[in-house]
């Protein structure tokens, strides 16, 4: 069953609930502390720049007994900013302390985030009786506790001209060796991509000189076979005489007189 707004009250499980963040069948978690690389924040606001981290803490405490379970989620308007929570879900049975939660700005612009601004939607649902382990943290505690997980996370989580620099970099910190074996991996690769081009050229340069020789060698033979043109025989160049003295040509041309 979901609790609804005088179930929720009634119940108790919200400790320093204000009215305004009563809703139909939720309450909204509000701002109580802003974390930022292992520091709290001083002053009511912060502005989060584009693509940057921060850790918000809940003002309220949330004490969830054997039979209610809890389901925080990031408030719709905060989401069409472009404000994205990175650890949002179940709330056991047995937790008794703040909510927390980790904020990226995906918006192409800064979010300015101020204390007691509602950031979570908490639904409640109540169910049979469960077993389950107290976990109880004092706000103190439980700040001190998320300030040391912001440790591992930086403001430049995600900005693309940090990551760039950084790769950047590491690259320029390569060892000379590995820009060595670089180089003679591309040289290897154009030496096999050229050298089968060149040594197909030259075969066919070969093949052609080879079959122009032979061609030569063919016409060289063609002509001592073959006689020149203006040699004739003897017989074609003196015809027989006949017993009058004149050639057979002459009488077939007309005789003699």
């Amino acid at each position: 069953m979901i609790l609804n707004r005088g179930q929720i009250t009634e119940s108790r499980i919200v400790s320093g609930d204000r009215s305004e963040s009563r809703r139909s069948t939720t309450y909204d978690a509000t701002i109580g502390e802003i974390v930022c690389e292992g520091s709290v924040v001083e002053g009511d606001s912060y502005l989060l720049g584009k693509r940057g981290i921060v850790w918000v803490v809940s003002s309220e405490r949330f004490a969830f007994d054997d039979k209610t379970t809890g389901l925080a989620t990031l408030k719709t308007s905060w989401t069409h900013k472009g404000l994205l929570a990175l650890n949002v879900g179940v709330i056991d049975p047995g937790w008794d302390g703040p909510l927390a939660t980790a904020l990226v700005n995906f918006s192409g612009s800064t979010i300015q985030l101020k204390k007691r601004d509602p950031f979570f939607r908490v639904l409640f649902l109540q169910h049979e009786r469960t077993s389950y382990s107290k976990v109880q943290r004092s706000n103190p505690q439980y700040l001190a506790d998320i300030v040391e997980r912001s440790r591992h996370f930086s403001d430049t989580f995600l900005h693309m001209d940090s990551l760039t620099d950084d790769v950047a970099r590491n690259i320029f910190k390569l060892p000379k060796l590995a820009v060595g074996i670089g180089w003679a991996g591309i040289a290897i690769a154009l030496a096999a991509l050229l050298i089968p081009m060149g040594v197909s050229i030259w075969m066919e340069a070969v093949g052609d000189r080879l079959d122009l020789s032979a061609l030569e060698e063919r016409v060289a033979e063609l002509e001592e076979a073959t006689p020149p043109a203006d040699e004739t025989t003897e017989e074609e160049s003196n015809p027989p005489e006949t017993e009058t003295g004149v050639t057979e040509n002459a009488d077939a041309a007309g005789g003699t007189t």
